[in-house]
């Protein structure tokens, strides 16, 4: 029975699922119709802390498929669903290059004194590598 199901019909182990559980990603059974559930907010906490913790720190996006790092994370959350590095690299990463793009937007909006910085390199290939920085009073 699929989790988001409001039928009346009852499992033979347990209650009908009621709507409480369109909050929830279900997670391992616990016996006696009992399951363990991640309430889907707190999984996009975790989701965001994680892809900050990789990207602040340099970790390899590989990393978060590895049996140990996910074994990790399932003691301390055993229904957390850990994100594959497709998805890590992909949206999730994204989402939080938008909240650092809104949030330099706004201070930019509200800026009365800005200072361009510039910094060019060459890479080992050759291209041409220009970082430029933003540097307001605040």
């Amino acid at each position: 029975m699929k989790i988001g199901n409001t039928e009346t019909e009852k499992e033979k182990t347990g209650r009908p699922y009621s709507g409480v559980w369109k909050h929830f990603d279900r997670g391992e059974p616990k016996g006696d119709g009992h399951w363990e559930g991640t309430y889907q907010y707190y999984a996009s906490i975790i989701d965001e802390a994680i892809t900050l913790a990789f990207v602040m720190t340099g970790i390899p996006f590989h990393v978060i498929s590895n049996p140990f790092f996910v074994n990790a994370l399932k003691i301390l959350n055993p229904s957390y669903n850990v994100p594959s590095r497709e998805v890590l690299s992909g949206w999730l990463l994204d989402n939080q290059i938008a909240k650092v793009n809104d949030k330099v937007d706004k201070i930019i909006e509200f800026a009365t004194d800005i200072t361009i910085g510039l910094d060019g390199w060459t890479a080992p290939d050759g291209s041409s590598i220009w970082n430029f920085v933003l540097l307001t009073p605040s």
